[in-house]
């Protein structure tokens, strides 16, 4: 069983064209679970018209939340809901292709195989490409290490997961707010337990645009980010790759996680006091940075220079 779970607010705008990709999908979800956050634009009669209109009603379905849940919660919330044995994240404002599903439901039809991505192109609010696809290479499907994944998970809106994935969250109690971001805790949930893949093509098309849920709040967030700021990311990746080294069994995937863990407490203390043996021990362990600036970023938040940072975030995002 195949479930799609998609998260809306105020999607009016783009909502139709993601709705229909979905609905021609070459093998079609068995549900589309779609849990709106209180929208006050016409996002709710869009989507329950959309159903309507095209007789869905059997596999499609409407939540709207009593309250505002924030993306994170409503994401996580709409897949633990799900009845589906692989379960897709779905953005209201994006356009898959229309092989997405077929394509990487063949990937997790492997055992091994906890989470499936696809490649992703950017496009702006009129449908145009504004960059290259994410992952350029030979071939077809790539595995992503667990030093990838401990990096940067990938976008939520690119991924299949099996139902195993959110089962080991529930049962580890990893679901809670250190994680903040949806993809983070269901990525790195994944490469707890096997592999994950990515494939080469493109099968999502990610529009950027001034009202995107979870693009908006990211962007903001580093635009305007202090240093105290950086100092809580760096103690939320410290508390969660601790988390997550807990509530793994399997030793060398406990042991990356205990590596990055150690890695942001470092970066911790060295943002809060600038150190040169700090410094030196960062240099060296560079590769666990998802950036090849990211030790430039850490020394001139240590030393008060964030403003800079600040001024060219606000200047070029």
């Amino acid at each position: 069983m195949i479930s799609v779970v998609m998260a809306t607010y105020n999607g009016e705008k783009f909502l139709y064209q993601q709705l229909l990709s979905i609905y021609h999908q070459t093998m079609q979800p068995d549900e589309v679970m779609i849990f709106d956050d209180g929208s006050s634009d016409n996002t709710i009669y869009l989507v329950k018209d959309f159903i309507r209109r095209n007789g869905l009603a059997d596999k499609w379905s409407i939540t709207v939340n009593q309250e505002n849940k924030g993306f994170f919660r409503n994401f996580m919330d709409g897949a633990f809901a799900a009845h589906g044995d692989t379960i897709y994240f779905s953005d209201q404002d994006d356009i898959w292709d229309l092989k997405k599903i077929e394509v990487l439901e063949k990937c997790l039809n492997k055992p091994a195989v906890m989470m499936a991505r696809s490649n992703v192109l950017k496009i702006d609010a009129k449908g145009k490409a504004i960059s290259s696809p994410e992952y350029v290479g030979k071939k077809t499907l790539r595995e992503l290490s667990i030093t990838d994944i401990c990096k940067w998970a990938g976008p939520g809106f690119s991924m299949g997961f099996r139902r195993k994935v959110f089962d080991f969250i529930k049962e580890r109690h990893l679901y809670r707010e250190t994680f903040k971001y949806h993809d983070v805790l269901c990525g790195k949930a994944a490469v707890a337990l096997g592999k994950c893949v990515q494939a080469r093509d493109v099968y999502d098309c990610h529009r950027l645009h001034d009202s995107n849920q979870t693009q908006t709040a990211t962007r903001s967030f580093v635009a305007g980010r202090t240093r105290a700021d950086q100092i809580d990311i760096v103690r939320r990746r410290k508390k969660y790759f601790r988390l997550l080294d807990e509530a793994t069994v399997d030793n060398t995937r406990a042991e990356c996680f205990r590596r990055f863990s150690a890695f942001a407490g470092y970066r911790e203390r060295y943002i809060k006091h600038f150190s040169i043996n700090d410094m030196n021990w960062l240099i060296k362990h560079q590769d666990l940075y998802l950036s090849k600036v990211g030790v430039i970023s850490d020394t001139m938040y240590s030393i008060g220079m964030e403003k800079i940072i600040l001024y060219f975030c606000g200047k070029y995002r």
